[in-house]
């Protein structure tokens, strides 16, 4: 099973970028940006496997970083 998740061109985290509500008006627009670079223009949505995800996560929790090289 294939997820799309947002990737961060700059820094190349799949845990960084988070969602948040760009306006108050309307809660479900969101807007995505990276936690690490505080950047949302170099957020591309990529195809992965969940469990390449969940890795990720699993070996980031352990202080190992994880990064991702993404062409546009």
């Amino acid at each position: 099973d294939y997820s799309q998740s947002p990737v961060c061109r700059r820094c190349g985290s799949i845990v960084a970028p988070i969602a948040t509500p760009s306006s108050l008006s309307d809660p479900r627009a969101r807007r995505v940006h990276c936690r690490v670079c505080e950047r949302d223009d170099t957020i591309d949505t990529v195809a992965i496997p969940f469990v390449f995800r969940y890795l990720a996560a699993e070996l980031m929790a352990m202080n190992i970083g994880v990064r991702l090289q993404v062409e546009s």
